[in-house]
C-alpha cells in the first residue's frame, strides 16, 4: 500500500535515504571547524520521500513546512536556490517533504533531502549538471552532502567529501553471470584491481603473527583484508583478531583497520 505524504500535484517523486556510518576515525579538527575524518557510508532502504512541481516564476516553496526549522533556512529551499543561483536558471518549483527520519538523529535526514532537491531539481529545471558539480554544490550546504548525491556506499575521507569508491567500480563491473571458483581468484581480483589505488597493496605479507590477504599501506591509513570464500565477514574478523594482524602496525602513527 502507497502511503506516501507527497500529493498527486507533484511531477516528480524521489527518494532521500538514511545513511549509516559503519565506521568512523576523527583525525583532528580544522581551522574552519570541521573535522578530518575517515567514515564508511552505507545507504538504507528507508528515508525521507520528496515531491517537486515545476514554476515558471522563479519562486521555491517548500509546501510542507518543518516544525522548528524556518522556511528560508530549510537545506531543501536553501539546495534549491543555490542550484538557481549557480546556474542561472530562471525556473522555480514547488517542494513536498514526507518527513519520515528523526531530525538530529545522525543518519542523515537534512543532507539526504538537500542530495534529493539538486537530483530533482537538475531533472526537472533540465540543467544537465554533472554528478562531480552536483556533489560541490551539496559540500556547501553541509559535509555529508555529496555522500548523497553520489548515491552509493563509500569510503570517505577529508570531512567526508574525498570519495575512494574505485573498490566499488571494480567488482560492479564484473559480468553478472561470473562467478569465483575459489578465494585464490577473488584474492587474484583484488589484488589486481588494488594496485590502481592510492597507496601500496601488497599480497599474502608474512609476519610473525601470521600471514593477512592482503594489506593495503595509505598516508591516512593501514587496511588489512582477509577473504573468506565460503564463510561469513565475521569469520574473517574473527582471524584478524586470533592472529593480531594488527599487532605489527602499533608503532605506526596512522591508524589501522581490517
Amino acid at each position: 500500500m502507497n502511503t506516501s505524504a507527497i500529493p498527486g500535484a507533484a511531477e516528480l517523486v524521489l527518494p532521500a535515504p538514511a545513511k549509516l556510518n559503519l565506521m568512523l576515525h576523527i583525525l583532528g579538527r580544522r581551522d574552519d571547524g570541521y573535522h578530518e575524518l575517515q567514515t564508511l557510508f552505507q545507504f538504507l532502504d528507508i528515508g525521507d520521500e520528496l515531491g517537486f512541481a515545476l514554476r515558471s516564476d522563479g519562486e521555491i516553496h517548500l509546501r510542507t513546512p518543518v516544525e522548528g526549522v524556518p522556511h528560508d533556512s530549510n537545506l531543501i529551499v536553501r539546495a534549491a536556490r543555490l542550484l538557481q543561483q549557480h546556474t542561472g536558471c530562471k525556473l522555480g518549483a514547488d517542494i513536498w517533504l514526507d518527513k519520515r527520519l528523526p531530525m538530529g538523529g545522525g543518519i542523515g535526514g537534512g543532507s539526504s533531502d538537500a542530495a534529493t532537491t539538486l537530483l530533482g531539481l537538475n531533472h526537472l529545471w533540465q540543467l544537465d549538471c554533472d554528478i562531480d558539480l552536483l556533489a560541490e554544490l551539496g559540500l556547501k550546504l553541509g559535509a555529508d552532502v555529496p555522500v548523497f548525491v553520489r548515491g552509493h556506499a563509500a569510503f570517505a575521507e577529508g570531512v567526508g567529501e574525498k570519495f575512494v569508491t574505485f573498490l566499488r567500480a571494480g567488482f560492479s563491473r564484473l559480468p553478472h553471470d561470473w562467478s569465483f571458483n575459489d578465494e585464490k581468484e577473488v584474492k587474484r581480483y583484488f589484488l589486481s584491481f588494488m594496485v590502481f589505488a592510492n597507496g601500496e597493496v601488497v599480497g599474502e605479507e608474512q609476519h610473525a603473527t601470521g600471514r593477512p590477504d592482503a594489506i593495503l599501506r595509505t598516508e591516512k591509513g593501514i587496511y588489512i583484508f582477509e577473504f573468506k570464500f565460503a564463510k561469513s565477514a565475521k569469520a574473517a574478523i574473527k582471524q584478524c583478531h586470533e592472529r593480531n594482524y594488527v599487532a605489527p602496525f602499533v608503532a605506526d602513527p596512522r591508524p589501522v583497520y581490517y
